[in-house]
């Protein structure tokens, strides 16, 4: 990665860049904290120079003016989303997906019941006091 020397980034504070010049320093500066770290010497040394904001509200107000919401898109909409999700919902109901799926569950927990089998920590238990029956029985 090529990092920029300090009068670089006098010339990008100043200015001195072209657009496409100015845009590949600010994309370095997102990757880059060793040039961040001389960007910001070159701002603190160029402090003095650099014009002073008369009133701060003022300029901020100005600036807060001129942004422009973004329109967002239909489906972030949580209306839409919402009505979506309903009519979805009543494609499923209609259709008898949620009817097929509970006579599966029901079938599911009978299989389950019918299949009782002995948990395995209960198995593990019957073998370790069959050991300890079998060490005691020894002595």
């Amino acid at each position: 990665m090529k990092h920029y020397s300090a009068q670089e980034w006098r010339k990008f504070i100043s200015g001195e860049l072209s657009p496409f010049e100015r845009e590949l320093y600010e994309r370095h500066l997102y990757g880059c904290d060793c040039c961040l770290q001389v960007y910001m010497e070159c701002v603190e040394h160029a402090a003095d120079e650099l014009p002073l904001l008369s009133n701060e509200d003022e300029f901020a107000e100005k600036v807060m003016s001129g942004v422009v919401p973004a329109k967002g898109r239909v489906w972030h909409n949580p209306l839409f989303q919402y009505a979506v999700a309903a009519c979805i919902t009543f494609l499923l109901l209609a259709s008898g997906v949620f009817h097929d799926i509970a006579a599966c569950t029901a079938e599911m927990n009978v299989v389950a019941s019918s299949l009782q089998h002995e948990s395995l920590s209960a198995k593990l238990m019957e073998k370790t006091v069959s050991v300890l029956d079998a060490i005691s029985d020894r002595r």
